[in-house]
């Protein structure tokens, strides 16, 4: 009879992820202590923050000059397509309706070139 195996991934992969946040919860603990540290993230925090927006700023200048539709101007637009949406699937009912009090053509007389024949 073939040897069981008491290994089991699972719990080792769990093993290893608590280990790992142990040693990262340690890890930010001795950081977070460290005023050189915490100053420079600060200054990292701050400069990022301005580097982004100086870039939206920049973006939104571009934008105004390539005279692009805001997201207003977007939504408005879009209202009035489906105004004249509904206004063409109106036109659509009515002309249906009208084709179907039209008589059919069964009922016309037939179009010919030669005039219609006295009645006798």
């Amino acid at each position: 009879m073939a040897k069981q195996n008491d290994f089991d991934p699972v719990a080792a992969w769990q093993n290893m992820i608590s280990l790992w946040e142990r040693q990262l919860n340690d890890l930010s603990t001795k950081l977070s202590t460290n005023e050189a540290f915490a100053g420079s993230m600060s200054k990292a925090t701050k400069l990022s923050l301005a580097t982004r927006k100086g870039v939206e700023d920049n973006l939104d200048r571009l934008v105004r000059s390539m005279q692009f539709a805001t997201q207003v101007q977007m939504g408005e637009a879009l209202d009035r397509l489906d105004r004249i949406e509904q206004k063409i699937d109106r036109l659509v009912e009515a002309a249906a309706g009208e084709e179907k009090a039209r008589p059919s053509s069964a009922n016309r007389p037939r179009r010919t070139r030669k005039p219609a024949e006295p009645a006798a």
